[in-house]
């Protein structure tokens, strides 16, 4: 296995195990696939590449290999976040000198965002008496 195959594993099964994360869907990077192929005089089997069926990249800067975390159903957005960058830090130290990850969409300012909108405008809207 080569080391690019063996960062995108150890990086995809650490998201999976991330508490909420229902799966992890890749993009990018090559696919490998069991052959066998018949010969009847032995019986081989070999890793081959897979078809490829998308190709990612970020900035325009290249080729990447991308994993979107999926939360489960009925699961704290916030809480899955936290705890994705948490499996993510226990691998940096792990991943080969160069390779780094890149979070490119992190809800969680968002998150806190329209929390805090929310506070303002009950704030605003509510008795004086109700406000704590």
């Amino acid at each position: 296995m080569k080391m690019d195959d063996r960062v995108t594993l150890d990086a995809r099964f650490a998201v999976a195990k991330a508490e909420g994360v229902a799966e992890v869907a890749s993009l990018g990077g090559f696919v490998k696939q069991y052959s066998v192929v018949v010969d009847p005089r032995r019986l081989r089997v070999e890793l081959v590449p897979d078809e490829r069926r998308g190709v990612a990249e970020l900035n325009g800067e290249g080729e990447v290999v991308s994993g979107i975390a999926v939360q489960r159903y009925g699961q704290n957005a916030l809480s899955v976040i936290e705890n994705v960058k948490a499996r993510l830090a226990e691998i940096l130290p792990s991943l080969p000198e160069g390779t780094s990850i890149v979070p490119v969409y992190d809800r969680s300012d968002l998150i806190y965002r329209a929390i805090d909108t929310l506070k303002r405008t009950l704030h605003r809207v509510l008795p004086a008496d109700l406000h704590p």
